[in-house]
């Protein structure tokens, strides 16, 4: 959202000249992919290691226990999905 409002006058500008939804989403989605690109890099590994005594507690939910993939993918997903909401937001806005 803090990118979003930094670059109000360059949103508004390319709407003015035509710029599609779809071109702003382009356009605003590309430095937070590169970002969310590095964070997965980083932490896949990481969450691959042995799970310490709390985190296997919190993956495990009342005898139902979430395995690390689906965990990882969910993730992954949240991120995607808050980013573009933000993102239309910011352009439709």
């Amino acid at each position: 959202m803090f990118t979003a409002e930094q670059r109000v006058k360059e949103i508004g500008i390319r709407k003015v000249l035509g710029a599609s939804i779809g071109s702003l989403f382009t356009l605003l989605s590309a430095e937070f992919m590169t970002l969310i690109g590095m964070a997965i890099a980083i932490a896949l590994p990481l969450a691959g290691m042995p799970p310490m005594a709390g985190c296997k507690a919190l993956l495990t939910v009342r005898h139902y226990s979430v395995g690390l993939c689906t965990f990882r993918w969910l993730i992954i997903m949240i991120a995607l999905l808050t980013i573009s909401l933000q993102i239309m937001k910011a352009a439709l806005g």
